[in-house]
C-alpha cells in the first residue's frame, strides 16, 4: 500500500481513563463510530497546502480515502474534498453552507493553514475559529481541527500565540484536535524536509505523512 505498513489489528475502541471509563472526546466518538459498519460521510475543508498535480500526484484527501476503502474495509463510506489553495478562516466561514453543510457530513476535518496565522490577529482569529465551529456543530457534525502541516516558527510568538488559540477552541469546545504542526516538528528533521516540501508546498510524501498523521490519530495506524 502507499501508505506503507503499520495498519491497526482491528479499529481502535474508545479510549479509557485510569477509572477504566469510556473517555468522551471527540476522537474516541469518531473510533467508536468505526466500529459500526453504518456508512460515514467524512468532510476535508480549510487549505490543500497547495496541492499541484504535478508536484504531488496524489493530495492527502486520496491517500486518507484509499485506506478507508480498502484498508479498513469501509467501501460505503463517502470521503468529499472541499479544500482549495489560498484558503481563508474568512473564506470558510463565508461559504460555510458550500464548502460543508450541504454534503451532510458526519466528521469534518478541518485543514487550517500558516497564512491565517500570519494575517489575522490573534483574538480575531480565536473568535472566529470559535464561531466557525459552533457553525458546524449546529449541523451535527464531529469536528477535528488540524494544525498547519508545517515545521517549527523559529520561536515566532505570533505564530505560538496562534497556534495556542486552536489547541484551546478545540479543548473547551468537544472538539478533536490533530497537532500536525507539533507532531512534524518533532518529529521531521530538516535533511528530510526537501521530501515533504517543494516551494512550501506538499509532495506526494509530504501528503501521505499528513494522511498518516491523521490515520495515526484516529487509531487506524499503530506508528
Amino acid at each position: 500500500s502507499e501508505l506503507g505498513d503499520g495498519t491497526a489489528a482491528g479499529i481502535v475502541v474508545q479510549e479509557l481513563d485510569d477509572s477504566g471509563l469510556a473517555v468522551a472526546n471527540p476522537i474516541a466518538r469518531i473510533r467508536e463510530r468505526l466500529d459500526d459498519p453504518s456508512p460515514l460521510t467524512w468532510l476535508f475543508t480549510g487549505t490543500d497546502y497547495g496541492f499541484d498535480a504535478t508536484r504531488a500526484k496524489r493530495s492527502c484527501v486520496e491517500f486518507f480515502s484509499d485506506f478507508i476503502k480498502y484498508r479498513a474495509d469501509r467501501r460505503l463510506d463517502v470521503i468529499v474534498d472541499s479544500t482549495y489553495a489560498e484558503h481563508s478562516l474568512r473564506g470558510l466561514k463565508e461559504n460555510a453552507s458550500w464548502r460543508v453543510a450541504r454534503f451532510l457530513p458526519d466528521v469534518v476535518f478541518v485543514l487550517l493553514d500558516l497564512t491565517d496565522l500570519y494575517t489575522t490577529p490573534v483574538e480575531t482569529f480565536g473568535q472566529s475559529l470559535y464561531d466557525f465551529i459552533v457553525e458546524l456543530q449546529e449541523e451535527h457534525c464531529t469536528v477535528v481541527l488540524c494544525t498547519p502541516a508545517a515545521l517549527q516558527s523559529d520561536g515566532d510568538p505570533d505564530i505560538e500565540s496562534h497556534l495556542e488559540q486552536i489547541r484551546r477552541v478545540a479543548d473547551e469546545n468537544e472538539v478533536g484536535l490533530i497537532d500536525n504542526f507539533k507532531y512534524w516538528t518533532e518529529s521531521v528533521d530538516f535533511a528530510s524536509l526537501g521530501k515533504l516540501l517543494n516551494n512550501e508546498r506538499l509532495t506526494t510524501a509530504g501528503h501521505q505523512k499528513l494522511a498518516r498523521t491523521i490515520l495515526r490519530n484516529l487509531g487506524l495506524l499503530k506508528s
